[in-house]
């Protein structure tokens, strides 16, 4: 999967009243493949947590969540 801007980037899902009350939290999911050749010699925590740190490097500084004042929750999943 390719790195895409941060400008054109879209998060998949928002909803209000996760994480407060009324603040709009944003969710992105993140699907990848742990078997594939790009993640050998990588176990399962290690991998969890690099796409979890890119996911959040594309997002947290985006001016939806400043100007939304909102929360982000990155989601990073695994398929076989």
């Amino acid at each position: 999967m390719g790195k895409r801007s941060i400008h054109k980037a879209m998060l998949d899902i928002s909803e209000r009243g996760v994480c407060s009350t009324f603040e709009r939290t944003f969710f992105n999911v993140r699907i990848f493949n742990p078997r594939s050749p790009t993640y050998q010699g990588k176990n399962m925590p290690q991998l969890y947590t690099l796409h979890k740190k890119e996911n959040k490097n594309q997002y947290m500084n985006r001016s939806v969540l400043q100007l939304e004042k909102g929360s982000f929750v990155p989601l990073v999943f695994t398929t076989t």
